[in-house]
């Protein structure tokens, strides 16, 4: 099932109309987020991100673990400042 979304294009304002099925919309996600750069949502590697299992195949087998250590890491930063 697809539904007519209005969307950013680009990093410049442009909107275009799109058809977005789930898939491609956490696509477009990706793509908003990465600032629009080809290919680059393909190399993400943010585990905390609310999408990053439903768009990287296999991550939810080690996206908890992974998450928790970067929280540890981010709590042991705050320590030591």
């Amino acid at each position: 099932m697809a539904i007519r979304h209005r969307v950013r294009a680009d990093g410049k304002g442009t909107t275009k109309v799109m058809s977005l099925t789930p898939k491609s919309a956490i696509r477009q996600f990706c793509r908003e987020c990465f600032g629009f750069e080809k290919g680059a949502a393909e190399g993400c590697t943010d585990p905390l991100c609310p999408l990053y299992q439903f768009r990287v195949p296999g991550a939810h087998k080690n996206a908890s673990t992974i998450a928790e250590n970067m929280t540890g890491m981010a709590r042991e930063s705050t320590i030591l400042h």
